[in-house]
């Protein structure tokens, strides 16, 4: 583990720095589900896919499949 000391600077340093690296989010996702939100047969659940190389998540539905809206970012994640 490091030494070094992660100052609140550091850790914002840090943070702006990995927003600044483009990642692709290839088949590199985790998905949560929030199953309040089904439909009444469950045919399409609204949740969240976490990137796992760089820690986003987006706006996701399972409808038969899970389709990922990249560019609606979830900034305060409930799920």
């Amino acid at each position: 583990m490091s030494e070094e000391e992660y100052t609140s600077d550091k850790i914002k340093e840090l943070e702006e720095f990995r927003r600044s690296v483009k990642c692709l989010h290839n088949d590199n996702l985790n998905f949560y589900a929030d199953l309040s939100t089904a439909s009444g047969c469950w045919t399409v659940i609204h949740g969240e896919a976490e990137c796992v190389t760089c820690g986003e998540r987006f706006e996701a539905v399972l409808e038969g499949s899970w389709e990922v809206d990249f560019s609606r970012v979830i900034e305060n994640s409930t799920l």
